[in-house]
């Protein structure tokens, strides 16, 4: 076996053993090649013949070919056989058979050694701690969400809520909120953008942020073409604030909200 003939077989078994899945990152090293037909008995250095393991459980397996060796049952290929079919894992990381040559590969290869239930548990912990910060799914809750409802602390979606960070159709974000319909309290950009701002910490009657940005944007400091500011900094085309009150933006803006006709003194 020459060494393009051996990274072909790294690469085939995506650099873990084909017997019980341990990673060459798992273990610190490359792993050892195995002729699951051994050569002792006709076996091959074809590539299909060649199971990249590790060394325990190439040690296990030994020169072991059911046509010539008790029990005279077939141990199954890591990659020709279904290995779904004969072996189930349990909810506590031990592997049961659902078949005879289920059975004699568990116990040939010894995969209920203790070493190898706590690399199965703890994977499955990394994957249960990877699928909870990243989730994605029609309904989506993760630190980072991708979904049609996503619910997040960085969340995108559809319909999108995030505590840092929101980005979908319609988007409700505690910092920042970008969506067709964007809904935030810090900043919020939008075709119609809110940002309902936060009063400062020991000023009740002073409020911080609340940057809209979008065609329609309400906020403490808004920028768009109708433009609903109840603080000075609002900029827009037509205008509805205490420093400015365009009609066009007060028929509007007092069309949806009623209770903001006379809020502000008319400039004129």
């Amino acid at each position: 076996m020459d060494a393009s003939q051996r990274e072909r077989v790294r690469q085939r078994y995506a650099y873990s053993c084909g017997y019980c899945s341990v990673h060459e990152s798992d273990v610190g090293a490359t792993l050892t090649v195995d002729h699951h037909h051994p050569t002792a008995h006709g076996g091959t250095n074809d590539d299909e013949n060649l199971v990249y393991c590790c060394p325990r459980c190439n040690e296990h397996k030994g020169a072991y070919w059911h046509e010539v060796q008790i029990p005279y049952i077939r141990l199954l290929h890591p990659l020709e056989d279904d290995l779904t079919l004969h072996l189930r894992e349990q909810q506590n990381s031990d592997l049961i058979s659902e078949t005879a040559e289920g059975t004699f590969y568990i116990q040939r290869l010894r995969l209920n050694r203790p070493q190898l239930i706590e690399h199965r548990r703890r994977k499955h912990a990394d994957q249960k701690t990877h699928n909870e910060v990243f989730a994605s799914g029609i309904i989506s809750v993760g630190h980072f969400a991708f979904g049609l409802i996503s619910v997040g602390n960085f969340s995108f979606g559809v319909i999108s809520i995030g505590m840092f960070c929101s980005c979908g159709i319609i988007s409700i974000g505690v910092m920042f909120s970008v969506g067709i319909i964007a809904i935030g309290y810090s900043h919020a950009y939008g075709v119609i953008a809110i940002a309902i701002g936060s009063k400062k910490p020991f000023e009740k009657s002073t409020y911080v942020n609340g940057k809209a940005f979008g065609v329609i944007a309400i906020g403490r400091q808004t920028h768009g073409v109708y433009s609903l500011s109840y603080g000075e900094e609002g900029e827009g085309v037509y205008q509805f604030s205490p420093k400015r009150q365009a009609p066009e933006a007060v028929a509007l803006f007092t069309r949806w909200f009623k209770k903001f006709k006379g809020a502000f003194v008319s400039s004129s």
